[in-house]
């Protein structure tokens, strides 16, 4: 994994134990990203999210970007951060990345829906959607890793304590970690709080404004938008 993915990992389970196979693997990035001119048009949070130079972007919500909700059966949904990672995915998708190198992620199967729903109206359904518990073993080139909820309570539910699986989500990035997030929800949890602090320490927190989500739409719409590998 990069060098800013093992520093997480370290900071959130590994004390400073995990070590890169090499400063090869530790600089790794993807190589290859959309032209410079397609980058800087983007809103500033998708462009963060795109740039090959930044490792491990998190997307943080907290000002009311993605509101959570409750799917159907009691499980829970946010469709403002599966069309978050649906722009990021399609931003991905036309810098030249397959839909076999990357994966989304979530913690809530209900999530984990939205997104394979938002992929394929989007024009990413070949990127595989999972849950964290049937991720182990898949490594990707890049991760997209929702963690879904986002409500005034600040209520980030049982799931999220349980950060080993957060911690599994994030290993599996070998060049691109982008994780999307209400840090002040998902700070309740003591290691999610050290995730966000970790984040921010590190320059790679970018707060998402409101309507980020309608606004992504105007970009990488299928047949539209971006588009131009550098």
């Amino acid at each position: 994994m990069t060098a800013a993915v093992q520093s997480l990992a370290n900071d959130l389970v590994y004390c400073g134990a995990l070590r890169a196979a090499g400063a090869d693997v530790a600089a790794r990035s993807l190589p290859r990203a959309l032209a410079a001119g397609v980058l800087a048009a983007l809103p500033p949070w998708l462009a963060a999210a795109l740039d090959p130079a930044r490792t491990l972007i998190l997307l943080d919500t907290s000002g009311g970007a993605a509101p959570d909700a409750r799917a159907g059966g009691g499980g829970v949904a946010n469709a403002g951060e599966a069309a978050l990672v649906g722009a990021v995915a399609r931003g991905l998708l036309a810098g030249g990345l397959a839909p076999d190198d990357a994966l989304a992620v979530s913690p809530y199967r209900a999530q984990v829906a939205a997104l394979a729903a938002a992929a394929a109206a989007g024009g990413w359904g070949g990127v595989e959607c999972l849950t964290i518990d049937k991720c182990q073993g898949r490594d990707r080139d890049a991760v997209l890793l929702s963690l879904a909820r986002s409500n005034p309570a600040r209520d980030p539910g049982r799931p999220l304590a349980d950060w080993r699986r957060v911690n599994v989500a994030c290993t599996r990035a070998r060049a691109k970690l982008v994780i999307v997030a209400d840090a002040s929800t998902v700070s309740a949890v003591p290691a999610l709080a050290a995730l966000v602090a970790a984040a921010t320490a590190g320059g790679w927190r970018v707060v998402v404004p409101p309507g980020a989500a309608a606004e992504a739409g105007d970009w990488f719409r299928e047949g539209g938008g971006g588009g131009g590998a550098a």
